[in-house]
């Protein structure tokens, strides 16, 4: 057994040494007298092992970068790890320890793996070279994003499988669509793309992350005895590639000429064996379309979409965010207000001016929803929901959401904060103090402290901090690192991916922060690629009858759709001179007093009449337990939170 637990703790180390503990190198990490050849983000990153386990540091930092001819990834790290702080120390050939962080430190499969962009590579990182016309063999290249991870158990848990099948597990392009929704064992497609479509992203994602992913136009040859990387021109995933009418698209997985075609496996009876998988090649046909995208006019997708949410969304406490996004649309009755309202009166009368013991969240949303509606939050039952949000010690509990969900909340009619009875009283510097420590380096934020930075979770902050970023110079600097950040990780085709997948969701958080600061989220020159804005890359996933699905061909997504949603909303409500979070300022809410009184007592007489008005829209009879599932789900962390952060 010790043998065996020897044996199994070297093939780790060989593993980890080959995919992403590099080698020593002689190159100094600053370059001196050099022309850059572009730039990349190095991250630097642990997240899969906590300190309360022993943990030297967690969380993650990153560096632009810039990259020249000469280098190797080796010399690349090194000059982000000087940019961030960072302590490389490299012992018996491979990196042993990063700031105090050891290979081992998490049992004996833990240790740092290197990651370009979605491939881990199996060779020293001294044979990663930079891409150039003289070297087109190499694999890094302007715009990537290298991460150099703390892995617990050998790569599955950042992401690096070890499927020992050379297979895809994704293809699509936001711009285009597959003939047929992708299988992995299907190995032909035909990829659509509309009129006078000349380039596009393509994404090709393989099912274990050590394997390589290569396209090539019309000519596939990379392979065989007299195979020469340096002459090997490919496009990876998420790069840009050019055709016309009637190319053919090769995809080739794991060819045995290229590093990165062998993973490690436990046969029947545990002991560990080396897999050469059989490379595969998909072959995909290009065809460009005499017909420009089929995607109907703006105005009927906001019409279909907003009568599609409307129908789904049950009026009652659960469904803020979603009525509140309804009633800026203007789209809920006085039927659906009043039922809404009395579903929070009926919750208030059981809990009181704190809906939730833990959650400040569902105050916030509350308020907004009654605020959008033309409630009075301060007067609910002679209840003021406002006096929790005033308590510093319940706003903000270690997670972003719940000070940016207050301000959101208290900005919404510039309500003042209340007294609190008890805890730290807040206002609204301690509130924006409490979310700019959400913020890394990188000018990305994170939904908790020591995460990730999050494409999300930025893009729902900015809103938040938009009305201070002209008055307060922290808030200001925060929101200029926070959309640096947000262009610096948005594809080259105008989209944005989260957990590997381009999806509407994310770039509707994007449309919605820009709003807030009074931009065009279409026409936004600093966000539109190739003349295609935001807007126009939402409405891509739009599969009709007013519904959006979550990624390229893969049907409805209830999500999708109401996000989607809020992110049209924004934008009609920007052209107008409004903001999606701002209902009124202060002072009209008044006016408005007035008419809610009026509103309640002619409730209570259409409720002593038995005849139905008929000509209100339904907004309680088709509920979609889905929508109420996931607008509940949402509660918890944030109306924006993807996939992604509910398995973390």
């Amino acid at each position: 057994m010790k043998r065996f637990n020897r044996l199994l703790a070297w093939l780790l180390i060989a593993v980890l040494a080959a995919g992403g503990v590099f080698f020593a190198s002689p190159e100094s990490a600053k370059a001196e007298d050099k022309e850059a050849v572009g730039k990349v983000t190095v991250f630097i990153e642990n997240t899969t092992f906590s300190k309360e386990d022993g943990a030297a540091w967690t969380g993650s930092s990153s560096a632009e970068v810039e990259i020249y001819a000469d280098d190797t990834m080796t010399a690349v790290l090194k000059r982000a790890a000087a940019e961030l702080d960072k302590e490389l120390v490299i012992n018996g050939g491979y990196l042993s320890e990063v700031s105090g962080l050891k290979s081992g430190d998490a049992g004996s499969f833990s240790g740092f793996l290197g990651i370009i962009n979605d491939w881990g590579p199996d060779v020293g990182f001294d044979y990663v070279t930079v891409k150039t016309a003289g070297n087109p063999g190499g694999y890094i290249k302007d715009g990537d994003v290298l991460k150099l991870m703390f892995s617990v158990d050998g790569g599955s848990d950042v992401g690096v499988g070890y499927d020992s099948r050379a297979i895809l597990s994704s293809l699509s392009s936001a711009r285009g669509s597959l003939d047929k929704k992708f299988d992995s064992e299907t190995k032909e497609y035909t990829l659509t793309f509309p009129k006078g479509t000349e380039k596009a992203v393509v994404n090709a994602k393989a099912a274990n992350g050590y394997y390589q992913v290569r396209m090539y136009v019309n000519d596939y040859a990379p392979s065989g005895k007299e195979y020469d990387q340096a002459k090997d021109t490919f496009y990876s995933s998420g790069d840009m590639i050019p055709f016309k009418n009637g190319d053919v698209l090769y995809v080739g997985v794991a060819d045995q000429s290229w590093p990165g075609s062998a993973t490690w496996y436990q046969d029947g009876e545990g002991q560990w064996q080396m897999a050469v998988p059989e490379s595969i090649v998909y072959t995909v046909n290009i065809a460009v379309s005499d017909e420009a995208a089929n995607v109907p006019e703006l105005d009927e997708i906001y019409e279909k979409s907003g009568k599609a949410l409307l129908e789904a969304t049950e009026p009652a406490y659960g469904s803020d965010l979603a009525v509140f996004t309804l009633a800026r649309a203007g789209l809920i009755d006085k039927t659906a207000a009043g039922k809404y309202y009395d579903s929070v009166k009926a919750l208030v009368k059981e809990k009181g001016a704190k809906l939730s013991e833990k959650a400040s969240t569902e105050n916030s949303k509350v308020i907004l929803a009654l605020t959008a509606l033309g409630y009075d939050p301060r007067d609910v039952e002679g209840v003021n929901l406002l006096e929790p949000l005033a308590d510093m010690e319940y706003v903000d509990t270690g997670l972003y959401s719940g000070p940016v969900y207050a301000l959101l909340a208290l900005d919404s009619a510039e309500y003042e904060i209340p007294e609190t009875k008890s805890g730290k009283q807040a206002d609204r510097d301690a509130l924006v103090n409490a979310v700019l420590k959400y913020q890394n380096e990188d000018g990305g934020f994170t939904w908790g402290a020591g995460g990730d930075s999050d494409i999300d979770t930025t893009a729902m902050i900015i809103p938040a901090l938009a009305p201070y970023a002209e008055k307060n110079e922290k808030a200001k600097k925060a929101v200029d690192a926070a959309l640096e950040f947000l262009k610096k990780v948005q594809n080259e085709d105008g989209s944005y991916a989260s957990c590997g997948t381009v999806n509407p969701e994310t770039a509707s958080t994007v449309a919605i922060a820009l709003s807030s600061l009074k931009r065009d989220p279409q026409a936004d020159p600093e966000f539109s690629r190739n003349g295609v804005g935001l807007i126009e890359n939402i409405c891509l996933f739009y599969v009709g009858d007013g519904q959006f699905e979550h990624s390229k061909d893969g049907g409805a997504n209830a999500y999708a759709s109401y996000q989607s949603y809020q992110a049209l909303v924004a934008y009609y409500l920007g052209k107008d001179g409004e903001s999606f979070f701002k209902v009124k300022a202060a002072g009209e809410e008044k006016e408005e007093q007035g008419e809610q009184k009026e509103q309640e007592e002619q409730k209570e007489e259409e409720s002593t009449t038995p005849e139905k008005d008929n000509t209100s829209p339904e907004t309680g009879d088709s509920t979609a337990p889905v929508i109420l599932a996931m607008l509940a789900l949402a509660s918890l962390g944030g109306a924006v939170l993807l996939q992604r952060k509910e398995e973390q």
